[in-house]
């Protein structure tokens, strides 16, 4: 007979799917805006260069903090926490009024974003047999990892005709878009 804890841990994966996602979304969704954060701010080249990577170096250093936080207090409430504090920096984000200030936002997301990718392994550790965990951990991070690529590169470019309508002083408002995401 198949048990409740059986039929659950499938529920756990999609819920791990989804977060993954949206930590893609948060991760990828300034490309798609890129050449209007770029007006917007008076980025060359090299600035957004620096966006994106002011992203990725505190994502990659902030994964062993978010499993010792895992350990600690469990990955549900970690996923939860963290998942609501990227929607809270990306609207820090989208209320960037300089490079300065949007490196900064973006590093804190990278900080924050990172609370997905480790812990749900954990997770989903804890859900899976062994035998499973491949299988498991392939379908979340290929799944959930393109659902979140696709939103961002897709979706955002489709918002960003939505929300890119001129605000009243005629300047791309690609702080819109960016709200609806967080």
């Amino acid at each position: 007979p198949i048990t409740s804890a059986f039929r659950y841990r499938w529920i756990v994966l999609a819920c791990c799917v989804l977060a993954y996602a949206a930590s893609h979304l948060a991760r990828w969704s300034y490309t798609g805006l890129a050449s209007y954060i770029s007006t917007d701010l008076h980025l060359d080249k090299a600035a957004l260069g620096l966006l994106g990577s002011a992203f990725f170096y505190p994502y990659a250093f902030a994964q062993v903090p978010w499993g010792h936080l895992t350990d600690r207090f469990g990955g549900r409430a970690v996923i939860a926490a963290g998942l609501v504090g990227v929607a809270v920096l990306l609207a820090c984000f989208a209320a960037a009024q300089s490079l300065t200030e949007a490196i900064m936002w973006r590093m804190a997301l990278g900080i924050v974003t990172a609370c997905c990718f480790t812990p749900i392994a954990g997770l989903l550790a804890q859900w899976f047999a062994p035998r499973e965990r491949g299988l498991a951990n392939g379908v979340y991070h290929g799944l959930g990892g393109g659902l979140g690529e696709s939103a961002a590169f897709l979706l955002m470019p489709i918002l960003g005709l939505y929300f890119l309508q001129p605000d009243p002083a005629g300047e791309a408002n690609w702080r819109g878009a960016t709200l609806f995401m967080a």
